[in-house]
This record gives structure tokens, sequence and C-alpha cells, in this order.
């Protein structure tokens, strides 16, 4: 609620990953917010961005790398918060993107769309370099193994 303008603001975390001490939020109205995780009063704000039209509804991290993907927009975007600047912005999915995860090595994510596919995108290059269709539904999580070169997807 905003009492100077008597506007009633909703908005929904959608999302959220921590990465050592640093936690970002997704929220519904197309914003992200990086905070520092260590304070222990408070939650200071180190960045915040409005970064999609529509919900961020899913997020990842890996170092100072974020993945942020819209269901309504089918979009996904790497941010690279310490540099402010994107590493990679593509429309990933035909339908909703649903969820993403970043490999332990941080070199590679993979995002999962109402389309049925998982997509595996390059960190160095900003592209998808495989693409897995044989879901029968939605893809609802993707998890790296932490050993492995492989990611399960459900």
């Amino acid at each position: 609620w905003n009492e100077t303008s008597g506007t009633n603001y909703s908005v929904k975390l959608q999302s959220a990953a921590i990465s050592g001490s640093v936690l970002v939020c997704a929220f519904s109205s197309g914003v992200f917010a990086v905070y520092d995780a260590t304070s222990p009063k408070a939650l200071p704000c180190l960045h915040k961005l409005s970064a999609a039209r529509g919900s961020i509804d899913t997020v990842a991290m890996s170092g100072d790398l974020i993945a942020l993907g819209s269901k309504r927009f089918g979009q996904l975007a790497v941010w690279h918060w310490r540099d402010e600047a994107f590493a990679l912005k593509q429309q990933g999915h035909d339908h909703e993107a649903t969820c993403a995860a970043w490999s332990p090595d941080g070199r590679v994510f993979a995002s999962g769309g109402a389309d049925h596919k998982v997509k595996v995108w390059s960190d160095a290059t900003g592209f998808c370099f495989a693409t897995f269709d044989d879901h029968l539904a939605p893809v609802a999580a993707v998890a790296f193994a932490a050993s492995k070169n492989a990611f399960l997807a459900s």
C-alpha cells in the first residue's frame, strides 16, 4: 500500500535462490532483487532491477550469475549482478519457462518449460546447445547432479 498515491500493490515472491552470502528474490512484478544474506538484523539490498514486463517465475544462481525465467513470455535471461549486465537474454521456450538450474561448475544451466522441453545453455556463448523434448508433460523442475555431468528433470 502506498499511502501517498493511495495505490494498493499486490506483489508476490515467486522464487528465491542463495549462493554463498547472496540471496536473490524474484517477484510477480517483474522485479528481482539481490540481498546481502550475511547481515544479522536486516537484508541490505545490493541491487534491484525490473527485468520483465510480467512475473519472474524462476531464479537460479551460480556465483555472480543469476538465471531468470518468465513463464508468461517463455523468456530466459542471465544477469551478472556485479557487472550489472545481461550475459544472456533469449526467447527460451515456445510456452512458459517454468524452472532453471545451474551446473555445479557454473558453466551451463538447464531450463524447463511448459512446452515439454529441457534446454541446456552455455554460459560462455549464451546459446542453447541441447534440447530434450521427451517429456510428456510440462517440465516442473531441473537439477544437476553434484558430482557428475548429468541433470534430472521432472
